[in-house]
This record gives structure tokens, sequence and C-alpha cells, in this order.
């Protein structure tokens, strides 16, 4: 078997135990041995409840989908066995989905403390056959767009493409020439997201990045973050540690020294949170002279809001994972991307929503495929299985983020953007350094493990082509 999907989730306990203080939350949230289980525990009541949270999030995130369509938390009942070792049940459309991805068995973790409950799931499936891996990967040609009914062609990303649109370092560049990114990100709980896409960017090649985080988790990131700088700015009043609307002047200054802006690795979901992407993105995407790179809860804010990005001047680079294109689409994953790999949904709506969207759309899968709005596809042939891990999307909207101020378009391969060069070279950069970390780490490798082979990932494509001298 494989791994088919891993998610993790964390919760404060005081706030699961006030809202467990009504019926109907927990009527919506818990089954009734649930509830009956957490009621025998005493003044535990709340850590168990609240176990329980971080179990059905992190098993929805692992699912790809989240809350969504029929699904409710009550499909989801996490119990003890006799050992005391949590045990999920799946009803309802939760079920379905589950049986859509070919889930065999599911692993899940929970632990609390006085403060926090954690938990920790990872979806195990069938593995795909080597004939049928085959079959997929012969769907992506370099044959453009078929004729008549959809077909899932593209362009092959290879390290020639990639290196054909890096730009070469003149002798004179400086750390402020050679791309400045100001990173938005981070929340309480989610403070590794914003490291990894931060430090991403720098072992890219960024020259300078800015990191703009809450007050309250500033500075852990300044303790993580060497070379980054984190900058500390007004927190939401909705929740502490997270962005909001009190801090879009802020970040707005700090913008006007960058050229790159990456918004949404853990910036959370709460609603100040999102108004403030929401207005950062009309804001900044009318500069010609930024790109913008949205990721993640950046991408949750824009859910029923796509009408922002049709007025951005350059196209937005949208880095979603299939659950996340779902939720932008109002679909269902089942209809991006079937059990047996098979990736022709997610081209079709991707290549759709790009032109609908004027961005350019990096659907990440096992196969991640670039759609740009003038129709060009694009699919990676780099990565393997162990890169199934938290943090690594972090990471690619970082590469993605620090190459973009070192590429080019090349129309005669139909790139013709600097966004869509800047979207094709982090997905090489990012496979290869996967890759790399691959050949030691195998299945276990992490998503920081990625970041320390970027520099060799970079050195691969820039040798050949002439970019780098010999280290």
């Amino acid at each position: 078997m494989k791994i088919i999907g891993t998610g993790i989730d964390i919760v404060e306990v005081s706030r699961i135990e006030k809202s467990a203080a009504s019926d109907a939350f927990c009527r919506r949230v818990y089954t009734g041995a649930e509830l009956s289980y957490a009621g025998g525990r005493g003044k535990q009541r709340a850590a168990s409840l609240a176990a329980r949270w971080a179990g059905k999030e992190a098993l929805l995130k692992s699912l790809g989908t989240g809350l969504t369509g029929a699904m409710t938390l009550t499909d989801i009942e996490i119990l003890p066995d006799e050992k005391g070792a949590p045990v999920v049940t799946l009803t309802g459309a939760v079920q379905e989905q589950a049986k859509k991805l070919g889930v065999a068995e599911i692993k899940i973790t929970l632990s609390h403390g006085r403060d926090n409950a954690v938990a920790e799931c990872v979806l195990w499936g069938e593995e795909v056959s080597l004939d049928e891996e085959e079959k997929i990967l012969g769907n992506i040609t370099d044959s453009g767009r078929g004729g008549g009914a959809f077909c899932p062609a593209g362009t092959p990303v290879t390290s020639d493409l990639a290196a054909g649109l890096l730009k070469e370092r003149p002798i004179n560049c400086h750390k402020g020439s050679v791309g400045r990114v100001l990173v938005v990100a981070g929340s309480f709980g989610y403070t590794g997201a914003a490291y990894l896409a931060s430090l991403a960017a720098l072992r890219t090649g960024a020259g300078l990045v800015t990191l703009a985080a809450g007050k309250s988790i500033a500075p852990i990131l300044a303790v993580k973050c060497s070379e980054v700088m984190p900058k500390p700015v007004a927190e939401s009043a909705e929740c502490a540690g997270a962005l909001g609307m009190k801090a879009y002047d802020e970040i707005m200054s700090l913008a006007e020294t960058a050229d790159t802006v990456l918004i949404g690795p853990g910036l959370g979901r709460h609603g100040d949170t999102c108004a403030l992407v929401q207005g950062l993105v009309v804001a900044l995407g009318a500069e010609k002279r930024l790109q913008l790179i949205i990721d993640a809860d950046g991408l949750y804010a824009l859910r029923g809001m796509s009408g922002l990005l049709k007025k951005c001047i350059n196209h937005p680079v949208l880095t979603p994972h299939p659950g996340e294109l779902a939720g932008l689409m109002g679909c269902s994953v089942a209809e991006l991307q079937r059990p047996d790999g098979s990736i022709e949904g997610l081209v079709k709506a991707a290549s759709e929503k790009a032109e609908e969207w004027n961005a350019v759309l990096v659907a990440k899968s096992h196969r991640t495929v670039v759609a740009s709005p003038e129709g060009n596809i694009f699919a990676s042939t780099t990565g393997n299985r162990g890169m199934a891990t938290a943090g690594c999307g972090d990471v690619l909207a970082g590469t993605i983020a620090g190459i973009a101020g070192e590429v080019h378009g090349r129309h005669g391969t139909g790139v013709g953007t600097a966004a869509l060069a800047a979207a094709i070279t982090g997905v090489q950069l990012h496979g290869l350094a996967g890759d790399l970390a691959g050949k030691k780490f195998g299945n276990g490798l992490i998503a920081s493990d990625i970041i320390r082979s970027l520099p060799e990932a970079r050195w691969i494509l820039e040798k050949p082509a002439g970019l780098c001298s010999d280290r």
C-alpha cells in the first residue's frame, strides 16, 4: 500500500471547552458515543473533545477536501479501542470520499496537553501498478491541445526548459537585484508554514526575504529564521497570532520594497484574515512591478471571490492542491483526481480556470500541472512519493517566489510571461530537490530536506546552461 494523504491539526483546548458548552455545537461536531466517552473523562472532557476536533480536521485535510458538499463532522467518529488507541469510523459522505480515493486504512494519532490538542492522520491505500503509472505518464506529451474532446496533453517540464527561463546573474549583482520577496504568512500553531516558505525562497536564490507575521509569533520566527527578516505587524482583533485588516497598512508599506509577494502559508481562515487577503490581492495586483504568489489559506480567502484575480495586472500564480482547487471551483476532489492516478480532470480544470481567472495555475499532484491563461499546459516530470509530506506545498510556494525575480518569458517555448516562467522553473527546482532528498531519505524525507537540496537542484539547472561556474 501507499500513502494517499496526510493531515495534521492543532487546536486550543479552551476554544473547544467554550464551544462545547453549547448543545447545538456538540450535536453538530460529535457523535453520541464520542460525547459519552468524553463525558466519562471528568476534568479531561474538554481536552478529549478538543483532540477529537483536531482528529476530524486532520482527517479532512488528509482527504484533500476539507468539509465540503454533504459531509458532516459526525460522519467521522474517533473512539479508543480496548488498548486505548484511537480508531476512526467513517459514515456518510466522508466515507464515500474515502472510498473514491481508495483508502484502505486510516492511522490517526491524538495528543493533548493543558493548552492544546494535536492530531495527525495518515491515509493508506492500494499501490498504483507500474503499468498504470506508465499509462498516466503517457497522457503527458508535447503535442499541445487535442481537437474535439479534451485530452490531457501538454509540454513536459524538463531541466532544459527551466534552465532556458533563468536569467544569467551579472557579475555585479547584489542582494537587492536578484529578488526581493515579501512573505505574508503564519498564525498561532502554523509558524512552520511561514518558516518553510520563507527559507525556501532564500535557498532558491532570492537576495532578500522579509516575513510579515503577527506580533505574538514574530519572536518565534526570529529565532527560527536567521537570514529571513521577520517583521512584526498588527494582529487581528478576532484571533491572537492571526493577521487581519489592522495589518493592511503595514504590509502595504513592506511591499513597497519587494518585487514578489507570497500570501497564504499558515495564515488561518478567520473572516478578518480573509478580508486582509482580499484587500491585498486588489491593491498589490494593481502594481505592475509586483508578482503575486497565492497559496494555501490565501486561496481559501478567495473562494467565491475569483473575480478579484481578473483585475491583477500581472498574472498571479496560484498553487492549489486538489482540495484547494476544488474549494475554489465549488466542486468535489473526485472530479479533479481519480484514485487510479489519472490527471485528466485536473488538467481540464486547470486549463479552464487559468483562463477564467487570468492566473497561472500550479495544480499540485503526483504529476503537477501548470496552466497559463493563454491555454498552454505543462506537466512536471520530477518528484517522488516521499514528497507526500507536510510542508512540501509551503516549500513549493516559497521556491516559486524565490525564483520569480530571476526568470524571463520565452515566447518560442509557449512561456511568454515571467509569471509562467517562475511557476515552471519553481516546479522543476522543487521536484529536482525532492528527488535529491529522496535518494537520501526515501519515503522518510521531510519538507526541510527538500529545502536543503534546493541549491544543488539549482546548480544542476544552471551548469549545463552555462549560468554558473564550477563549484
